[in-house]
């Protein structure tokens, strides 16, 4: 029964769950950051008034729209899904870890351990597990964008015309599953190295059991999804993607295809040449070219449909690779 009223409650509990993105201190702090950007904005221009900072900042079009409510929907659909079943396919750091260590100590043995290391070697350790697991969400993100099939999984994300905080949420699951065993794959590397080459030596700096850096992150993460306009300044900007980038990824000017694929660090997308850095505030429109557009909010197309489109794929590709075979024998 315990059980029935925690997943029941799931979407309720993800604001008061620190390891959540909207969680409620979160969301504070980015309203408060919303204020600052919009104050500033307008003070700039010299159209600073409390009534015009009010309808900017509550402006009603992203919580109202029909796009909106889509997200709402699956927010509960999603949170209830990964309470029940979902959550157990997702690949986690701390297994991954367990099974690098003792792959480790099966093949080279049990090392010696290492006295505890000094506030800088934690705080390198702490970056690499960030960055690790920040690059694991990136690859899959690229793939998501560059695979044709995979593409068909992501772009219910890109269909939202409008962004909100739970914008975050609107994801089929196999990409939710994807994205997240990407991050506890290659967090779990470093960490189950690091255990094994630093025995009881490094301690990842937390907060709330949260890495720092994705703590600090998540201080301005909900904008990413939102009508504020917060950008970075340039040298930053190559550096941490700022939620103007996020929003010119969900931009449908062609212009701005296939850029900023990053979470939280740019430089993955500097290397990988997908790189948008704004020199001024840009109107942006959001949602799917009219080629790909549709208006289809139902759970079965959406959560099967995928499916069905990668199944051609797959079939074309084994074709491909059958004719291939014929010539070449």
């Amino acid at each position: 029964m315990d059980l029935l009223i925690d997943i029941l409650l799931s979407p309720i509990n993800l604001f008061f769950n620190p390891n959540s993105r909207i969680y409620w201190l979160y969301l504070l702090l980015s309203i408060l950051f919303a204020i600052l950007v919009i104050t500033f904005d307008l003070k700039s221009k010299g159209r600073l008034n409390f009534h015009k900072l009010f309808i900017y900042l509550f402006y009603k079009r992203p919580w109202t729209h029909p796009s909106s409510f889509v997200d709402y929907k699956y927010y509960l659909i999603n949170t209830l899904l990964f309470s029940i079943v979902l959550g157990y396919m997702v690949i986690t750091s701390t297994t991954t870890a367990k099974i690098i260590n003792n792959q480790l100590i099966y093949q080279f043995g049990i090392p010696e351990r290492i006295l505890s290391f000094g506030i800088w070697e934690n705080i390198l350790y702490t970056i690499f597990v960030w960055g690790f697991a920040d690059f694991g969400r990136f690859m899959v993100h690229y793939l998501l964008h560059n695979v044709t099939f995979l593409w068909e999984f992501h772009k219910f994300h890109h269909s939202a015309e409008v962004l909100n905080p739970l914008t975050d949420f609107r994801v089929h699951p196999v990409e939710g599953i994807l994205l997240n065993s990407a991050s506890g794959l290659f967090a779990g590397i470093i960490t189950g190295l690091a255990i094994y080459v630093f025995p009881g030596g490094l301690q990842e700096i937390t907060v709330w059991n949260l890495n720092v850096g994705i703590f600090l992150f998540n201080f301005y993460a909900n904008l990413r999804h939102t009508h504020v306009w917060l950008n970075f300044p340039k040298w930053v900007s190559h550096i941490l993607i700022s939620p103007a980038q996020h929003q010119i990824h969900h931009s449908i000017n062609p212009n701005h295809y296939q850029k900023n694929m990053g979470v939280t660090f740019a430089f993955w997308d500097l290397l990988f040449g997908t790189l948008y850095i704004p020199t001024h505030k840009e109107k942006l429109k959001f949602g799917l070219p009219s080629s790909e557009y549709t208006r289809t909010t139902s759970i079965l197309r959406i959560y099967c449909g995928p499916f069905g489109i990668a199944f051609k794929v797959w079939n074309e590709l084994l074709k491909i690779f059958k004719n291939y075979i014929k010539k070449a024998l």
